[in-house]
């Protein structure tokens, strides 16, 4: 499993230098974030062994970081060590409670990677000193609630990943202070309610996407937005309101994709085949 994923990763990268011992690679100019220099560590790793091969790295910093199967707790022992990361991916990982003082250390990250997993948790101060995130992934976890000021202090935002959880609706001030936003994934959750006004501020967004959800009840009240060139919704009697309430045309939006209305039950049903597999 080591071989196929080293020889997986180095088809990913260009231009590469490496650096590897058993279970850490280093790399200069790796995807996904060109030009930015990457340790990539791979199944089970213990993040604090690693700790002196980055310190022998010398004059090469580190500004990502990817490590896969981690079965570590989101404390400082993942996240304090590396500072200076601007791009932090947890691939597979198990954790499941995020909170304000395991982010302390990472006050410069740009992008922040944690699909995949288990998380079933994030404290509403988590992000508080992130202000320059612009990517956020927290997609296919276990989220079933999240604060509505969550993201509050990420003015910088422009995409995030929310799709594949558990959420049941969409409060108001939820994205309220992310005007940047040109994306917003909140596919195959559970959502049944979109509160008035929640996406009024987000003046930039151009990709949102709500199929996979229960037929979703949206107020009257929700805001026309003049970028918006891709929606994705379940097609079901909500979604022609929808689409008249976020665009000033019916066909203004440049793609419209639609996917039959779900029940709870079909839901239930495609959430125990994937357990399954």
């Amino acid at each position: 499993m080591k071989i196929f994923f080293f020889l997986l990763t180095i088809s990913m990268v260009a231009n590469s230098r490496a650096y590897h011992d058993s279970e850490c690679i280093f790399y200069r100019h790796m995807k996904p974030v060109e030009g930015l220099n990457f340790l990539v560590c791979t199944i089970g790793v213990s993040l604090p062994q690693h700790i002196p091969l980055v310190q022998r790295i010398g004059n090469e910093p580190i500004k990502g970081l990817l490590i896969g199967d981690s079965s570590q707790v989101a404390d400082d022992s993942l996240f304090g060590t590396f500072s200076s990361v601007t791009y932090y991916g947890l691939l597979r990982h198990n954790i499941e409670h995020i909170t304000k003082e395991s982010m302390d250390y990472l006050t410069h990250l740009e992008g922040f990677d944690v699909s995949n997993g288990k998380l079933m948790k994030i404290d509403y101060d988590s992000f508080q000193d992130i202000v320059y995130l612009k990517d956020l992934d927290l997609s296919k976890n276990n989220l079933d609630y999240l604060h509505p000021q969550i993201f509050s202090t990420l003015a910088f935002l422009e995409k995030i990943n929310l799709s594949g959880n558990q959420l049941a609706a969409i409060e108001a001030d939820m994205f309220g202070s992310n005007k940047k936003l040109s994306l917003i994934n909140l596919r195959e959750n559970r959502i049944a309610f979109v509160a008035p006004r929640s996406f009024e501020f987000n003046n930039e967004l151009r990709e949102l996407y709500l199929n996979g959800n229960l037929c979703i009840n949206v107020d009257y009240k929700q805001p026309r937005i003049q970028t918006l060139r891709y929606i994705f919704l379940n097609q079901c009697k909500e979604t022609a309101e929808i689409i008249d309430m976020l665009s000033d045309k019916r066909n203004e939006a440049e793609s419209i994709d639609y996917e039959d209305e779900k029940t709870q039950d079909e839901l239930n049903q495609e959430e125990q085949a994937q357990d399954v597999q």
